[in-house]
């Protein structure tokens, strides 16, 4: 009956799946959220639970205080299908046995659970159980261990996966490897992750699908560490090469929605916005039925939404934030219901609705640890808000907040651990031939000018960031004088008395009824106000100011944006309002022809305009 029930649930899911690609968009297509809005709806799927293929009750529980739950499990079962019916058969059973039940386990249980393995695979003899028995001791052990026996017990791993190595078995190995680089990267060892990520690729590289099972989601482990350290030119290739469209091949397989999350990601960082959107529609699309599948349905609808508030829109995201937030709470994901709490109070000042904004981020403070995942955006928010009261003290806190946060996370993923990790890698391989002292004093200097490279550079850095602002500065302050000097221009050119004086009628109707306002104007307008013919009017210009009518009209324009924009009444309007006031017809056309003419974009401006230009 149970087993009728689930398959009636799978046809729902897969019927509301077809609904969702025949109304969302598809690569290429230009997305309208807001309708999308009108017909998505929070999924639900069957309890996510393991050990399902599995048709015996649960023998065995334990109480994981962390999540505040039981859980059940029956590993007499499991450990004799492993050896009487292969790893294929028990992989998501194994999986959920080790990382959700063996890890929260006391020491006595898990020593019984260790003796008991042992005790099968002397009764079975099976290469598969034998395996078991070598390994979950090591397990058991690796998340008991403290930081100073860290190296000893990934050394143990090692020597497990090079024994295995020797034994044919690849697919162990490979897998070994992967634990190695995922426990040293999660626990903060990054040059040893690196190193096992580039032996992990190099064994991976030889196999197919077929041979490794598991080939797609370790590429995406692997890519997914190289995006955090953004280092996207080994990244992207090794998330790309772990997606698949066939859904995934067992409940712990997350590999594939969250590569498809890290690509939109990365798409969205570098304003391609709509290859993020499909990417992000890709993961709603999924027909993978996984482990925290609801998340990310609702990591995919919020990226959607982030989306949108890059173009400018934040109507539409906030009821997608409304709709999802609930859900994540639900789920206890507290650092991505965090984030989208951080993005609805973003909505909220850009709606000119501080109060609402302030809001959340004081509802956002009682909860520590979620904001220290988000500090740099909640620093951030938190110093608009307090820059639009005017409040300058606290802006300015919230400010060095921010950097301060900023640091943090540059020197966590910074690229030159990267290059570190591939240099000790190749140390390491020459090292087997050489004394261990020879060995310890070679990487010593090696740490030594890497550190040296690290201060360097920060200085660098540092000296680079202050001279760019000064020279901002110096551009935003000159760039006032010479919108506040008169319009007028001498002709760089000796030109005729004609030519002269239709160019003074031109200025008179420029400084009377400021034409130059209209978004509209052009030659032929002009031609028409003056009752000269086009061709007269351009080749005045070009003889008197030397350049032709656009580059005149968007000089008179980018003067009175400048003006605009260096009154503080204008402070709380947006740019694409002063845009439209100074006679720009699209946002795109004023950053363009503002930044040619002053050296800086309109947003630099405002930010150093009070500057006084240095001596």
């Amino acid at each position: 009956m149970l087993q009728v029930l689930f398959d009636m649930n799978k046809v729902g899911i897969l019927f509301l799946l077809f609904l969702c690609y025949f109304f969302l968009p598809v690569k290429g297509q230009a997305i309208d959220l807001s309708l999308f809005l009108d017909t998505v709806q929070i999924r639900h799927y069957a309890p996510m639970r393991s050990m399902t293929r599995i048709k015996v009750a649960p023998s065995d529980s334990i109480y994981v205080e962390k999540y505040g739950e039981m859980r059940y499990y029956n590993s007499d079962t499991l450990f004799h299908y492993l050896a009487t019916r292969g790893y294929h058969t028990v992989e998501d059973e194994l999986y959920y046995y080790y990382y959700d039940i063996v890890s929260y386990m006391s020491d006595v249980r898990a020593a019984a659970e260790i003796r008991k393995v042992r005790q099968m695979a002397l009764r079975y003899n099976n290469p598969e159980i034998t395996y078991a028995a070598e390994f979950l001791p090591l397990l058991v052990n690796l998340s008991r261990t403290d930081s100073t026996r860290f190296d000893a017990a990934m050394d143990d791993l090692y020597r497990l996966a090079r024994k295995v190595a020797a034994e044919g078995n690849t697919r162990e190995e490979i897998f070994l490897l992967r634990l190695i680089f995922n426990e040293s990267y999660l626990s903060g060892h990054y040059a040893r992750a690196f190193r096992f990520a580039r032996l992990t690729v190099a064994r991976l590289d030889q196999l197919t699908d077929e041979e490794f099972f598991d080939r797609k989601a370790t590429y995406f482990m692997i890519g997914n560490a190289y995006h955090a350290f953004r280092d996207y030119d080994r990244s992207i290739p090794y998330l790309k090469k772990s997606l698949r469209d066939d859904g995934s091949r067992h409940m712990a397989d997350r590999a594939n929605l969250r590569a498809r999350h890290s690509l939109a990601e990365y798409y969205a960082s570098i304003g391609d916005l709509e290859q993020s959107d499909y990417y992000f529609l890709s993961m709603w699309n999924s027909p993978d039925q996984v482990k925290m599948r609801p998340v990310y349905d609702m990591i995919a609808l919020t990226g959607l939404a982030g989306n949108e508030m890059k173009r400018g829109r934040f109507d539409v995201p906030l009821r997608i934030f409304k709709l999802c937030l609930p859900a994540l709470k639900e789920e206890k994901a507290s650092s991505l219901s965090t984030a989208v709490e951080l993005k609805m109070a973003e909505c909220y000042l850009e709606k000119d609705d501080p109060g609402a904004a302030y809001a959340i981020l004081d509802s956002v403070h009682m909860n520590p640890d979620s904001v220290d995942e988000n500090s740099c955006y909640y620093y951030s928010l938190l110093n608009r808000y307090y820059a639009h009261r005017g409040d300058a003290l606290k802006a300015r806190c919230y400010l060095d907040s921010m950097m301060t946060a900023f640091h943090r996370y540059e020197d966590k993923y910074n690229t030159l651990i990267i290059l570190r990790a591939e240099q000790e890698l190749f140390e390491s391989e020459n090292a087997r031939k050489e004394l261990q002292v020879k060995s310890f004093r070679h990487v010593s200097v090696v740490m030594g000018v890497t550190a040296g490279i690290i201060l360097i550079a920060l200085i660098i850095i540092s000296i680079l960031y202050r001279k760019k602002h000064q020279a901002y500065r110096k551009l935003a302050s000159r760039s006032r004088e010479w919108a506040e000097s008169t319009s007028r221009v001498a002709p760089v050119v000796p030109a005729d008395n004609i030519d002269v004086s239709l160019m003074e009628s031109i200025n008179r109707l420029f400084e009377d009824e400021q034409i130059y306002l209209n978004a509209d104007l052009n030659l032929e307008t002009l031609s028409k106000l003056l009752g000269v013919h086009r061709n007269l009017i351009s080749k005045a210009i070009n003889t008197v100011y030397g350049k032709p009518f656009s580059s005149f009209i968007n000089e008179c324009r980018v003067r009175q944006a400048i003006l605009l924009l260096s009154d503080p009444a204008n402070d709380s309007r947006s740019l694409e309002a002063i845009a439209f006031d100074a006679g720009f017809s699209t946002r795109q056309t004023f950053y363009r022809v503002f930044k040619a003419q002053t050296g800086i974009n309109p947003a630099t401006y405002r930010k150093n305009r009070e500057a006084q230009i240095e001596p």
